[in-house]
Protein backbone atom coordinates (compact mmCIF):
# COMPACT_ATOMS: atom_id res chain seq x y z
CA UNK A 1 0.00 0.00 0.00
CA UNK A 2 2.80 2.46 0.61
CA UNK A 3 4.22 1.92 -2.75
CA UNK A 4 0.85 2.69 -4.22
CA UNK A 5 1.17 6.06 -2.18
CA UNK A 6 4.47 6.54 -3.18
CA UNK A 7 3.95 6.46 -6.56
CA UNK A 8 0.76 8.29 -6.44
CA UNK A 9 2.97 11.23 -4.96
CA UNK A 10 5.36 10.74 -7.84
CA UNK A 11 2.77 10.79 -10.51
CA UNK A 12 1.52 14.13 -9.35
CA UNK A 13 5.04 15.26 -9.17
CA UNK A 14 5.85 14.34 -12.53
CA UNK A 15 2.33 16.00 -13.80
CA UNK A 16 3.32 19.39 -12.17
CA UNK A 17 6.27 19.58 -13.97
CA UNK A 18 6.02 17.75 -17.14
CA UNK A 19 3.49 19.13 -18.98
CA UNK A 20 -0.11 19.89 -19.60
CA UNK A 21 -1.56 16.53 -20.23
CA UNK A 22 -1.98 14.75 -16.58
CA UNK A 23 -0.54 11.45 -15.73
CA UNK A 24 -3.22 10.90 -12.46
CA UNK A 25 -5.56 10.67 -15.74
CA UNK A 26 -3.76 6.60 -16.14
CA UNK A 27 -5.09 4.05 -14.61
CA UNK A 28 -3.06 2.71 -11.76
CA UNK A 29 -2.88 -1.03 -13.12
CA UNK A 30 -4.12 -3.26 -15.83
CA UNK A 31 -6.82 -4.62 -13.60
CA UNK A 32 -8.97 -1.17 -14.05
CA UNK A 33 -8.39 0.23 -17.51
CA UNK A 34 -11.50 0.15 -19.93
CA UNK A 35 -10.85 0.11 -23.34
CA UNK A 36 -13.93 2.13 -23.66
CA UNK A 37 -13.88 5.74 -25.48
CA UNK A 38 -13.98 8.64 -23.05
CA UNK A 39 -16.34 11.33 -22.92
CA UNK A 40 -16.68 14.79 -22.05
CA UNK A 41 -12.34 15.18 -22.34
CA UNK A 42 -12.79 18.07 -24.64
CA UNK A 43 -9.33 18.85 -26.01
CA UNK A 44 -7.91 15.52 -25.08
CA UNK A 45 -7.56 12.25 -26.96
CA UNK A 46 -6.65 8.59 -25.71
CA UNK A 47 -4.92 6.38 -27.45
CA UNK A 48 -4.51 2.58 -26.14
CA UNK A 49 -3.55 -0.92 -27.08
CA UNK A 50 -1.98 -4.17 -25.27
CA UNK A 51 -0.30 -6.52 -26.16
CA UNK A 52 1.35 -10.18 -24.31
CA UNK A 53 5.28 -10.81 -24.59
CA UNK A 54 5.50 -14.58 -23.96
CA UNK A 55 8.98 -15.83 -22.24
CA UNK A 56 9.65 -12.28 -21.07
CA UNK A 57 10.92 -11.24 -16.95
CA UNK A 58 9.51 -8.15 -16.15
CA UNK A 59 13.21 -6.23 -16.20
CA UNK A 60 13.73 -7.50 -19.86
CA UNK A 61 10.25 -6.10 -20.33
CA UNK A 62 11.16 -2.88 -18.66
CA UNK A 63 14.11 -2.17 -20.49
CA UNK A 64 12.11 -3.14 -24.10
CA UNK A 65 9.14 -0.63 -22.86
CA UNK A 66 11.95 2.06 -22.73
CA UNK A 67 12.94 0.94 -26.16
CA UNK A 68 9.71 1.25 -27.23
CA UNK A 69 9.03 4.22 -26.04
CA UNK A 70 11.92 6.10 -27.17
CA UNK A 71 11.93 4.62 -31.07
CA UNK A 72 8.43 6.11 -30.88
CA UNK A 73 9.51 9.94 -29.78
CA UNK A 74 8.95 9.40 -26.16
CA UNK A 75 11.42 10.28 -23.58
CA UNK A 76 11.05 7.60 -20.49
CA UNK A 77 10.33 10.05 -17.38
CA UNK A 78 9.01 7.41 -15.04
CA UNK A 79 10.20 4.01 -14.62
CA UNK A 80 9.04 2.14 -11.64
CA UNK A 81 10.01 -1.67 -12.39
CA UNK A 82 8.57 -3.24 -8.74
CA UNK A 83 5.48 -1.92 -9.42
CA UNK A 84 5.37 -2.73 -13.41
CA UNK A 85 4.64 0.89 -14.50
CA UNK A 86 6.82 3.01 -17.36
CA UNK A 87 5.33 6.86 -18.30
CA UNK A 88 7.20 8.65 -20.78
CA UNK A 89 6.66 12.27 -22.36
CA UNK A 90 6.85 13.42 -26.45
CA UNK A 91 7.21 17.17 -27.25
CA UNK A 92 5.07 18.78 -29.32
CA UNK A 93 3.34 17.20 -32.35
CA UNK A 94 1.21 18.79 -35.26
CA UNK A 95 -2.03 17.95 -33.59
CA UNK A 96 -0.81 17.43 -29.65
CA UNK A 97 0.25 20.10 -27.11
CA UNK A 98 1.76 17.31 -25.50
CA UNK A 99 1.46 13.59 -25.27
CA UNK A 100 2.24 11.46 -22.30
CA UNK A 101 2.64 7.56 -22.63
CA UNK A 102 2.00 4.64 -19.59
CA UNK A 103 2.92 1.36 -20.15
CA UNK A 104 1.47 -0.89 -17.69
CA UNK A 105 3.10 -4.56 -17.40
CA UNK A 106 1.91 -7.35 -15.73
CA UNK A 107 3.80 -10.51 -15.39
CA UNK A 108 1.63 -13.84 -15.43
CA UNK A 109 3.96 -17.08 -15.42
CA UNK A 110 6.28 -16.73 -17.74
CA UNK A 111 4.39 -13.85 -20.02
CA UNK A 112 4.11 -10.47 -19.38
CA UNK A 113 0.79 -8.50 -20.31
CA UNK A 114 0.98 -4.92 -21.75
CA UNK A 115 -1.17 -2.02 -22.11
CA UNK A 116 -0.06 1.16 -23.70
CA UNK A 117 -2.02 4.33 -22.77
CA UNK A 118 -1.11 7.52 -24.80
CA UNK A 119 -2.89 10.87 -23.99
CA UNK A 120 -2.07 14.13 -24.99
CA UNK A 121 -3.59 17.47 -25.31
CA UNK A 122 -5.48 18.37 -28.97
CA UNK A 123 -4.38 21.79 -30.41
CA UNK A 124 -7.60 23.90 -30.53
CA UNK A 125 -8.74 23.64 -34.56
CA UNK A 126 -7.41 20.67 -35.60
CA UNK A 127 -8.92 17.55 -36.61
CA UNK A 128 -8.36 13.80 -35.72
CA UNK A 129 -6.47 11.96 -38.08
CA UNK A 130 -6.17 8.10 -38.89
CA UNK A 131 -2.35 8.29 -38.07
CA UNK A 132 -3.49 9.70 -34.21
CA UNK A 133 -4.13 6.22 -33.14
CA UNK A 134 -0.43 4.77 -34.19
CA UNK A 135 1.36 5.95 -30.91
CA UNK A 136 0.68 2.69 -28.91
CA UNK A 137 1.31 0.51 -32.01
CA UNK A 138 4.84 2.91 -32.40
CA UNK A 139 5.75 1.95 -28.56
CA UNK A 140 4.58 -1.70 -28.81
CA UNK A 141 6.68 -2.35 -32.19
CA UNK A 142 9.69 -0.87 -31.08
CA UNK A 143 9.29 -3.47 -27.97
CA UNK A 144 9.13 -6.49 -30.16
CA UNK A 145 11.95 -4.80 -32.40
CA UNK A 146 14.22 -4.82 -29.05
CA UNK A 147 13.06 -8.41 -27.81
CA UNK A 148 13.16 -10.04 -31.56
CA UNK A 149 17.34 -10.39 -30.88
CA UNK A 150 16.62 -12.62 -28.06
CA UNK A 151 13.70 -14.21 -29.16
CA UNK A 152 15.56 -15.86 -32.58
Amino acid sequence: MKNRYMLALSLLAVSLIGGCAPLLRFPPTANVVTLEDDRGNVGMSCYRESAVFQNVNTKRIVDATKAGLEKAGFVPTLVNEADGVVFGKHGMTFRHVNLIAGVDIQEVGNDATVVVVVRGTKKPGVSDEPEDGVWPDKILQGMRDYLEPAIN
